[in-house]
C-alpha cells in the first residue's frame, strides 16, 4: 500500500441554496445541463448519470455516516470526466480523467517528495502540469485561487487537517492551516517555489507520523484560463 495525494481547492460557490447553486453552475459550464439529485429520495447514484451533463448529488447528513450535508459534482462527456466533493470552505478533487487517464495523478506521495527534493526541475514540471490541467478544467467551475496537497494516510496531522478541518468542520484552506499550529510539531508549509530543492528534514520531520510538509500552489491569474471541455 502506498500513500496517495489529496487535492483540495478553494471555491466561491454558495452551498446554502441548491437552486441558486445549480443556476450559478450553469453559467460556469457553458450552459450545459445541470441536474440536481436529492440522494435521500432518489437512487441517482444507481440509475446512471447522463453523458455531457453536470450532476449535483446532495447527501443529507446522517450522523452515523456523514458529519454534515455533502454535495458531489459529477461530469462525463466521454473524453473528460471528474468527481468533486464540495464543502463550504473547500473542494476535494476526487478524480479527474482525460481520455481515461489522469494526467497528473500518477505520482504517490513519496514519489512526489523525491521529485521535489532531488529533481527540482522535474518536480516543477509536474506542478505546472497539475496547475495547467486544473486551470483549464476545474478553476472555471470553482474559481479557485490555490490548491493544497496533503497525504491521504499514514499521518494523523494530514488526515486531521483534510478529513476533520476541511471536510467535517467546513474550514477554508487558510483556516485549516492556522489549526496546523496546534499540532506538535506543526507541519511545515511550503508555497509555490519554496517546495523544491529543499533538505530532507524540510519534507520529513520528527513528528510521531513522520510525514511533514503541506504544499500550496497558486493558480495563474484567471485571465489565462483557456477553455472548458466542449
Amino acid at each position: 500500500m502506498g500513500i496517495d495525494i489529496c487535492y483540495f481547492l478553494d471555491h466561491d460557490l454558495s452551498l446554502n441554496n441548491h437552486e441558486r447553486l445549480c443556476e450559478e453552475l450553469r453559467k460556469r459550464v457553458n450552459d450545459k445541463e445541470v441536474i440536481f439529485h436529492d440522494c435521500d429520495t432518489e437512487q441517482a447514484e444507481y440509475s446512471g448519470p447522463k453523458m455531457n451533463v453536470w450532476h449535483v448529488n446532495f447527501y443529507k447528513a446522517d450522523k452515523s455516516i456523514l458529519f454534515d450535508d455533502e454535495i458531489h459534482l459529477f461530469f462525463n462527456n466521454g473524453t473528460f470526466d471528474c468527481t468533486i466533493e464540495l464543502y463550504k470552505g473547500a473542494a476535494f478533487l476526487v478524480d479527474l480523467n482525460i481520455d481515461g487517464e489522469n494526467p497528473f495523478n500518477y505520482l504517490r506521495w513519496n514519489h512526489m517528495i523525491d521529485l521535489f527534493r532531488d529533481e527540482a526541475e522535474k518536480g516543477k514540471e509536474w506542478k505546472n502540469l497539475l496547475l495547467n490541467v486544473c486551470n483549464q478544467y476545474i478553476v472555471p467551475i470553482l474559481h479557485s485561487k490555490k490548491i493544497l496537497l496533503t497525504a491521504d494516510s499514514s499521518s494523523f496531522r494530514h488526515e486531521t487537517l483534510g478529513g476533520e478541518y476541511l471536510m467535517e468542520k467546513n474550514m477554508t484552506i487558510e483556516e485549516a492551516l492556522e489549526m496546523n499550529n496546534s499540532f506538535s510539531p506543526p507541519c511545515k508549509v511550503w508555497r509555490n517555489e519554496e517546495a523544491f530543492g529543499r533538505a530532507q528534514e524540510d519534507y520529513w520531520d520528527d513528528g510521531d507520523d513522520f510525514i511533514g510538509s503541506f504544499f500550496i500552489f497558486d493558480f495563474p491569474a484567471q485571465g489565462s484560463i483557456t477553455k472548458l471541455p466542449s
